[in-house]
């Protein structure tokens, strides 16, 4: 006779095991190839040459006059095609913007710190 937790496993009755299923094994569906899509060519923009002052601040623009950063006067925002300007060349270039328009202030529908 056992001792201890296992003491009791001699008296219950074992369970008998049920049999498992079998799995119908599924079909594997082909897929379809995807067609590629053409690639539109893009249209060479003009390079303009607006504000000297985003274009001090790009380093590239300085040697290679072909690439030339625009700003656009609306939204005060520098725009390197170059790419060299960087972050916080723009962001520096939209803040003394942004000083300059605090010094003036004009009627701008948009600007309700001016009024």
């Amino acid at each position: 006779m056992k001792r201890g937790h296992r003491a009791c496993v001699d008296y219950k009755k074992k369970k008998k095991k049920k049999k498992k299923k079998k799995k119908k094994k599924k079909k594997k569906k082909k897929k379809k190839k995807k067609k590629k899509k053409k690639k539109k060519k893009k249209k060479k923009k003009q390079h303009i040459t607006l504000h000297t002052e985003a274009l001090n601040s790009c380093t590239y623009g300085k040697h290679h006059r072909r690439y030339e950063p625009q700003i656009c006067s609306r939204h005060l925002i520098a725009q390197c095609s170059c790419r060299v300007l960087s972050y916080y060349q723009s962001r520096r270039i939209r803040a003394a913007a942004r000083a300059r328009r605090t010094m003036m202030p004009y009627n701008d529908p948009h600007n309700d710190a001016a009024q």
